[in-house]
């Protein structure tokens, strides 16, 4: 099964409507001045919001080692999402000090590079690829060269056992090609969700249940062929 992660929760309101979404990880910026940013006073009013069965996600930006203390130390978070530019060392102090999924998003940039995983081996537990638009890292709602980028960074990623996720402007127009294409262990969204840039319910739903009608209609698929 794809999972799905949708991400940049900013209320009250928007958890509510997603109680019941077929989701699996819903995310929390936690990176200072960012439009979607939520403070420890508005977490504190959401985190209990989120159904238990969901992964929680704090997406941090170069956070020091004392910043990621301070979050987990009061709110119960199942992952950290890394998505600046830290180094395997501080991702293997990361994962030492706290003992927690890891997730390193790996920014692709106008010229369609990205950084190699190998290097983070084996500190993180997931990858992410995403997009970077004129240096701002995630939340463009713009898509990368897949071509160029997935299929060298997936076979590392296999030959690792590391699970990938793929974000950047993903929708519910575009999201069956990429499954088809290259089948990742995850998709993570927030800007295309959303209206007046809150999350909307109707839209949530529809791209969810696209993911899972491929799912499903692959699933029929390969059993038929046995």
């Amino acid at each position: 099964m794809t999972w799905i992660k949708i991400c940049g929760f900013q209320c009250e309101e928007e958890l509510h409507a997603i109680q019941d979404l077929d989701l699996n990880a819903v995310g929390f910026v936690l990176v200072p001045g960012r439009r979607r940013t939520v403070s420890k006073a508005n977490l504190r009013n959401m985190i209990h919001l989120v159904p238990s069965h969901l992964f929680t996600v704090g997406v941090m930006m170069d956070p020091t080692l004392q910043e990621i203390e301070d979050w987990l130390t009061e709110f119960p978070l199942r992952a950290i999402q890394l998505h600046g530019v830290e180094s395997p060392s501080f991702c293997a102090e990361v994962k030492k000090r706290f003992s927690i999924q890891l997730i390193k998003t790996f920014h692709v940039d106008h010229q369609g590079t990205s950084t190699s995983p190998s290097s983070y081996l084996p500190w993180i537990d997931l990858a992410l690829l995403d997009s970077v638009v004129k240096g701002k890292r995630g939340g463009t709602g713009t898509s990368f060269q897949w071509k160029q980028v997935i299929p060298p960074f997936q076979k590392e990623c296999i030959q690792a056992n590391l699970p990938l996720w793929i974000a950047g402007g993903l929708q519910e127009s575009n999201i069956i090609d990429l499954l088809q294409m290259y089948t990742p262990d995850g998709v993570d969204l927030s800007s295309s969700v959303e209206i007046h840039g809150k999350k909307d319910l109707y839209l949530m739903s529809s791209f969810i249940e696209r993911v899972r009608k491929h799912g499903s209609t692959n699933s029929q698929n390969n059993g038929s062929n046995q």
